[in-house]
């Protein structure tokens, strides 16, 4: 039989744990990929050089190929994760490329957004979801009892039904958001969800451009911790001054901030924060940058 011009390796099917890029060219969409595997299931494998119906197509590899995914990897997935980048050959000599990485510390972002696996898809997280991976990888909050077991979770029920699903402040919701610890006690995690939500969020505002002088410091208490993080963002953006540039070839507005990348951004150190010590976030604003400060995780400017 003649198979000139046929493909003579097949993977399979892309599932919840593979997914098939044609070429490097499509690396970002590759690394949101994997972030969406580690989210789902803890482990994940891109593959370059493969199409989607599994067949090895074959990819160029140059002498900067493996630095460059390396460097986007550590550039545009947060919490950092190590991988393992192999170039691979197919039985006909068509080369290509395989990412893998395993890890718990999710959600995993790529480029500030946070996706899942979903079948052969990645979708973004809805904050329904969202809320179940709140502080997942670590069992100390969920294992934490609560100091206050008078808790109520009117505000995330309210939160859960904006967004199309119906909650109630029932056992079966205490069970499926982790609100309980093993010895069905209301736990920390239940605590910053609750009504009765003891974290304090702040946005500073300082003048100029170091802490020698904070003119105004804005606080956000007494909710669910999900609202407060919501509050700050529009707290935030009430700060995004519009600027209007005229030039000869018209009328150009700009804001100050790209508010998409502040709302990741700001999410992201939420979602990281290392809540055990119950240190909230802030959010530090300068005559010449913002910064995100997040305990346990990274600073964001």
């Amino acid at each position: 039989m003649d198979t000139e011009g046929k493909i003579s390796e097949n993977l399979g099917m892309e599932d919840e744990f593979r997914e098939f890029k044609e070429s490097t060219t499509e690396l970002e969409k590759g690394l949101a990929s994997l972030t969406a595997m580690l989210n789902k299931n803890g482990r994940g494998t891109v593959y370059f050089g493969v199409n989607d119906k599994g067949e090895i197509i074959g990819q160029d590899v140059g002498r900067n190929t493996l630095k460059s995914i390396s460097q986007a990897i550590n550039n545009m997935v947060d919490p950092p994760i190590i991988a393992k980048v192999e170039v691979n050959s197919s039985n006909d000599g068509k080369k290509y490329i395989s990412v893998s990485a395993k890890g718990t510390d999710r959600p995993y972002a790529c480029r500030g957004s946070i996706f899942i696996r979903s079948g052969e898809e990645d979708r973004k997280v809805p904050m329904s979801e969202l809320r179940k991976m709140f502080m997942s990888s670590g069992d100390n909050l969920i294992q934490t009892t609560s100091s206050n077991q008078e808790l109520s979770f009117r505000e995330l029920c309210d939160l859960l039904n904006e967004n199309g699903l119906h909650a109630k402040d029932d056992e079966n919701l205490h069970k499926s958001l982790e609100l309980l610890n093993s010895e069905g006690k209301y736990n920390q995690q239940g605590q910053l969800l609750s009504d009765q939500n003891p974290a304090v969020l702040a946005v500073v505002i300082f003048r100029g451009k170091d802490r020698t002088f904070m003119s105004m410091r804005k606080e956000f208490s007494g909710h669910s911790l999900l609202l407060e993080v919501r509050d700050v963002i529009g707290y935030v953006e009430s700060l995004n001054e519009t600027f209007v540039d005229i030039r000869p070839e018209g009328r150009i507005e700009q804001k100050l901030f790209s508010m998409t990348a502040f709302r990741e951004a700001w999410i992201n150190a939420c979602v990281h924060n290392y809540w055990v010590n119950m240190i909230p976030p802030a959010v530090h604003i300068f005559d010449d940058r913002m910064e995100i400060i997040s305990y346990g995780g990274k600073r964001t400017g």
